[in-house]
């Protein structure tokens, strides 16, 4: 089931995205359900999260009951090519799928696949509580880095946590940010995050399509389906706009707030002599 839990201005705003994922599953058998995260009645039940992000998740715990997998996604989120299917990311062995955001290594959390599943990460962690505390005290994206640097540290370079979730690669999760290949695509690629707009030519934005595809038209063939011939390239030619990316998205990242947990955070003072009660070996 894919599924989005979204604000109405959100849907009103981001129109093209969320054609493409209608045009998507009525070419396809799965249920596809769009929730108002702030006016659904079972969300207003469930969750007291004023911010739609925390919002959105607690929605989709909400709603994760009526299916074996779902693939929540955010509203700038839109397929680009019909021809991959949801079950190509699922993994078994896991009840979360997470991919890696390209320009930063953050684990993306606006798009992932969840199963019905109870408690993932244990809060009672001194690791939880440090990265916690680096999110309470950020302001913005320099100091929001910090947090993404001290969840990626404190889970090391293992991806794939059996029972638990399973971290894809950069570029090779169900969908990834667009603008780091402008509008092209490739045969490997599913859906593309980013696309915040009502009509194709918005501020300037040509898109992979010519005409914002029609979910009436669409079904079992690409009736519906409008795309620029030209945007459509080459695995070799993403691979190397990708290769230019990833050489610069380190320099990017800004390091003036980046610090290491295990040097400013406390690791047994405030769970002494306790502290092994909240972790488990994986």
């Amino acid at each position: 089931m894919p599924g989005g839990a979204y604000s109405t201005e959100l849907l009103r705003l981001y129109k093209v995205a969320l054609s493409t994922v209608k045009c998507y599953a009525a070419s396809t058998n799965y249920d596809l359900k769009i929730v108002d995260v702030f006016n659904d009645k079972r969300v207003a039940k469930s969750c007291i999260h004023k911010s739609i992000y925390f919002r959105k998740h607690c929605a989709v715990a909400a709603y994760l009951n009526e299916t074996d997998w779902m693939m929540v996604m955010d509203a700038d989120t839109g397929v680009v090519n019909p021809n991959h299917c949801i079950e190509e990311y699922i993994d078994e062995r896991v009840n979360m799928v997470f991919y890696e955001r390209f320009f930063n290594w953050e684990i993306m959390s606006g798009n992932y696949l969840g199963a019905f599943l109870e408690t993932i990460y244990p809060r009672s962690t001194q690791e939880y509580k440090n990265c916690q505390a680096i999110w309470f005290q950020s302001k913005g994206y320099d100091t929001y880095m910090p947090f993404v640097a001290c969840v990626r540290i404190y889970l090391g370079a293992v991806r794939l946590w059996p029972g638990k979730l399973r971290l894809l690669r950069r570029a090779h999760g169900m969908a990834r940010d667009w603008y780091h290949t402008g509008d092209a695509w490739c045969e490997v690629d599913f859906m593309i995050h980013g696309w915040k707009a009502n009509k194709i030519g918005e501020n300037g934005w040509q898109s992979p399509f010519t005409a914002v595809p029609d979910p009436s038209k669409c079904g079992a063939h690409y009736d519906g389906w409008s795309w620029r011939p030209e945007k459509r390239v080459s695995v070799s030619t993403i691979r190397e706009m990708l290769q230019q990316a990833e050489r610069s998205s380190a320099d990017a990242v800004p390091k003036k707030y980046m610090t290491i947990p295990f040097y400013s955070q406390p690791d047994i003072a405030n769970c002494y002599p306790e502290c092994e009660k909240g972790s488990s070996a994986v």
